[in-house]
């Protein structure tokens, strides 16, 4: 099974822990605030090798990529 799967990890929001005087993600949206993980896992089948993008991405993005697997 774990050879067909699609498996999503993804992250809501980073945290602050008072490094810029608050203690939450409802301030300013400095760098760990905005940088979560996400990781996907696509079936082995695919034949798809592993990938890392330095650009943004949404969870958007990630539920779009699913239908077309």
């Amino acid at each position: 099974l774990w050879d067909e799967v699609v498996f999503v990890v993804v992250g809501d929001n980073g945290e602050a822990f008072y490094e810029h005087g608050f203690g939450n993600p409802s301030g300013p949206m400095y760098d760990e605030v905005v940088r979560t993980l996400a990781v996907m896992k696509l079936p082995e089948s695919m034949g798809l090798r592993g990938s890392i993008f330095a650009r943004p991405v949404s969870h958007i993005d990630i539920s779009a990529s699913i239908p077309g697997i």
